[in-house]
């Protein structure tokens, strides 16, 4: 009953338009009473999807750094233009939780206020994820390049790879695509397996070095079915260091959910640690909740895990 009602939510959305939510607005509302609540939803273990877009999934020629994100290294995060953009699409979070940065490149949210357990701090509607089955309906189901990842990866690495490529349209249609600001805010540099050259693996421990080159090993495979996709211009595919960026993107910054992946922006800004103090939750339309599972002082970074403590190449991003 539960997923018919997701599903009949979505089916009635369209994409959302960039008009302006106060804080005053129904998603604050939501905040307001959802906090006045006793207990919290559990995480459904049901599929969130996002409204499929209109794409005319044509190749365009990357030709002007000036409509397209800047993915080098040196380049700068807009932070302020992607909190404009998820305050338009809905997203809210109380007065008591920001973001900051000690270095300008790691940006985390952390509390400027005490705020009790039982709180919900974030409130991300189920229409701006980024999920795997949703970027396989819109794109629709890519058997070439599905085949070549069973044989390279497994089924497993397909989820990722959706999205890998959803990232990689997104950032094709540039300025024109609603996801831009988002993209516009993620970092630049990555210190995970995938970014390693084989030289870094030598200066590793044994576990960490087979882990990190185990993701590398994904990436190379995840780049090579990316060549069997007709709407990707040939220009990002030869790209490395762009779709490297791309699938660092997707592997640092996306949640698992029944096997399959999902990023829910403004949520992937919450830093991992054993010793967590938020989590997820869902509501009965798939829209996300992060609340506190216990009393946090002001100045304090919210935490929430990862999932595998075994492998840390997701926790390199920074």
């Amino acid at each position: 009953q539960i997923v018919k009602r997701i599903l009949d939510f979505h089916s009635s959305r369209e994409t959302p338009t960039m008009k302006l939510q106060p804080f005053g607005s129904v998603c604050g509302l939501l905040l307001v009473l959802f906090n006045t609540a006793t207990a919290f939803h559990t995480p459904y273990r049901c599929k969130l999807s996002i409204p499929r877009q209109n794409h005319r999934h044509e190749q365009k020629s990357v030709t002007s750094l000036h409509s397209y994100v800047d993915v080098s290294e040196e380049a700068d995060r807009d932070i302020a233009s992607m909190q404009e953009w998820a305050q338009a699409y809905g997203v809210q979070q109380i007065p008591g939780v920001q973001l900051t940065s000690d270095d300008g490149r790691d940006i985390y949210a952390t509390t400027v206020e005490d705020v009790p357990a039982g709180n919900v701090v974030m409130y991300v509607p189920a229409n701006i994820y980024l999920s795997s089955w949703g970027s396989k309906a819109e794109l629709g189901e890519l058997t070439e390049a599905e085949d070549l990842i069973r044989r390279l990866n497994g089924e497993e690495s397909l989820p990722l790879f959706y999205i890998f490529v959803k990232i990689l349209l997104e950032y094709q249609n540039g300025e024109e695509s609603p996801f831009f600001p988002w993209l516009n805010s993620l970092p630049r540099i990555y210190n995970s397996g995938a970014a390693m050259t084989p030289a870094c693996y030598d200066c590793l421990p044994p576990l960490a070095a087979a882990l990190a080159m185990e993701e590398r090993v994904k990436f190379i495979n995840c780049n090579q079915a990316l060549k069997t996709v007709p709407f990707i211009s040939d220009e990002i595919k030869n790209n490395k260091d762009l779709t490297r960026w791309a699938f660092n993107v997707v592997s640092t910054r996306s949640f698992s959910v029944d096997g399959e992946k999902v990023v829910v922006p403004i949520a992937d800004m919450i830093n991992h640690s054993t010793y967590t103090n938020v989590d997820i939750s869902y509501d009965d339309e798939g829209n996300c909740m992060v609340y506190t599972t216990n009393d946090v002082p002001a100045g304090s970074p919210l935490f929430m895990s990862y999932g595998d403590p075994t492998n840390p190449s997701a926790l390199f991003g920074k």
